[in-house]
């Protein structure tokens, strides 16, 4: 075991950070196999890899090589994100996790930008490089410097470092990876090719075979295109694409209230009661849809019982279980055949509604992994999908209470308002350049292969439901009004899975 190279010690608490010197590395991939044995990493996933990216053009080739793992960040993503602590940052700088508590909600896969964390398969939790604390805290160095034959990993402490380390920080020209996100890595890389670090210009680098190469497209290019073929696999699946949408079917009636209180026959019991149901179903199965994409369902209590208030998967969960209590309520009050009871709770639920609709897109404004995800103007998108989804909802629910023209009409109208805006906010996220080449390369695989078909599906949908309410106004017929409604809420259901999937593909590593 060797120990830590330290300068004498000092009162403070120590700031540990590592240069990796792609100039020494050989690629020998001793740190891999001393990291997995060190850390009893099993099969199939890694702490630390050592990425190759051949350059040129046959004969005139050169290999480099890049030591890909944490980044230590000083504003770690993944531990604001982490809705119980799992994640958390020691106040050595190291990034840590705990095990025993993580709940496998996988937002910390997306919230890091580097590809570094993975769901164990043996723990079913979150781990990833922690530099090895268990043995810094011994006074040893982390595995893989121990074994590093050419001394290209150098771990210090940054606060009084050795002369090796000092040496490198130094050293103008040492550099971290995407220090566009704003994480502050304390990883810093010395030298090498510097299209290593960027995993986009190394897909568009890597040789496709002829089944891989779309027709017509030269291998930059179709690597660019970024297809299913060299997609990132996504941390989370349909589970949570379905979720946004029943959030959307749940909350989104009562995101209307203001037209309802104005217009609606609340007096109507089984108005009342039947959209209570709706909303009730549609919040159950959002819940259920968060559990089962745990990896650990059992412990989903720990979001309430050790609440990390900064992440959003809590505050989520606190507007979840406080609108399905407002939802009580509107059943209650449908019961008792109240109309002032009823009012009064469906204006109590109007901000529930509205911040349970926008909080996903905060969640995902966090996830900085997730470069499609982080326009501004996406709340806004939740709300108006949320909208077009109620209105939708309102319209069937009216439907099964045979409620005479003149009190659908409006909701109509709403709908089509709603439909319009959300496709117009459509068009434009999947027309205009994204804000940088990762959300470019999300957008162009949202627009082809599998996830094209759902984004034509929403396109489709959403435009059929906008020509078929305008024609409902028109004519007064509530039958195409009903279909235009199933129309709306199928289509919301395909944008966001179309959205929620491409948003996680671009490689990262």
């Amino acid at each position: 075991m060797t120990p830590l190279q330290t300068t004498p010690p000092r009162a403070e608490t120590p700031i540990w950070v590592k240069v990796i010197d792609q100039h020494r590395c050989i690629g020998c991939h001793a740190c891999t196999v001393a990291c997995k044995a060190e850390n009893d990493v099993p099969l199939g996933v890694n702490r630390t890899f050592v990425k190759e990216v051949e350059v040129g053009r046959f004969p005139d080739m050169t290999r480099a090589f890049q030591v890909t793992r944490c980044n230590q960040c000083e504003d770690a993503p993944c531990t604001t994100v982490c809705p119980t602590r799992a994640m958390y940052r020691r106040p050595d700088g190291i990034v840590d996790f705990d095990r025993n508590v993580c709940i496998g909600c996988k937002a910390c896969l997306n919230a890091c930008p580097y590809d570094a964390i993975y769901i164990d398969p043996v723990s079913n939790s979150a781990e990833k490089c922690n530099f090895c604390a268990h043995r810094i805290d011994l006074g040893l160095e982390p595995a893989c410097v121990s074994v590093c034959p050419t001394q290209a990993i150098i771990v210090g402490d940054r606060t009084h470092p050795h002369e090796a380390l000092a040496g490198y920080l130094d050293d103008e020209s040492l550099r971290v990876r995407k220090p566009e996100r704003g994480t502050r890595p304390t990883l810093s890389y010395s030298g090498g090719d510097g299209r290593g670090l960027d995993p986009l210009i190394a897909e568009a680098m890597r040789p496709l075979s002829a089944l891989e190469r779309p027709s017509g497209a030269t291998v930059t290019q179709a690597a660019a295109l970024m297809g299913d073929g060299g997609a990132r696999i996504a941390p989370w699946d349909w589970r949570v694409s379905a979720y946004t949408w029943t959030k959307a079917v749940a909350a989104g009636p009562f995101l209307l209230w203001p037209f309802l209180a104005l217009g609606m026959p609340l007096e109507r019991q089984e108005w009342t009661i039947s959209l209570a149901l709706v909303a009730a179903i549609g919040l159950l199965l959002t819940a259920a849809l968060l559990v089962a994409d745990l990896t650990h369902p059992e412990r989903f209590h720990l979001i309430l019982m050790r609440p990390h208030w900064r992440s959003w998967l809590v505050r989520g969960g606190v507007l979840l279980v406080t609108t399905a209590g407002g939802v009580g309520l509107f059943f209650v009050a449908g019961l008792v055949d109240s109309e002032a009871f009823v009012t009064a709770v469906g204006w109590l639920l109007l901000p529930l509604a509205l911040g349970l609709t926008a909080y996903t897109a905060f969640l995902f404004r966090d996830s900085k992994g997730c470069q499609l995800w982080q326009s501004p103007l996406l709340p806004l998108h939740f709300v108006v999908q949320a909208a077009a989804a109620g209105a939708a909802v309102l319209i069937l629910v009216e439907s099964a209470a045979l409620l005479p023209w003149a009190d659908l009409r409006a909701i109509v109208a709403v709908l089509f308002a709603a439909t319009t805006l959300h496709l117009g906010l459509l068009i434009a996220e999947i027309v205009l350049p994204g804000h940088n080449k990762e959300a470019t390369a999300a957008l162009r695989a949202m627009r082809r292969g599998r996830l094209g078909v759902w984004l034509v599906l929403a396109v489709s949908g959403t435009g059929a439901a906008i020509v078929l309410t305008a024609i409902s106004l028109a004519t007064s017929e509530p039958v195409v009004a009903y279909v235009a409604a199933g129309a709306a809420v199928a289509a919301v259901g395909a944008y966001e899975h179309a959205h929620v999937q491409a948003g996680q593909v671009v490689p990262l590593a």
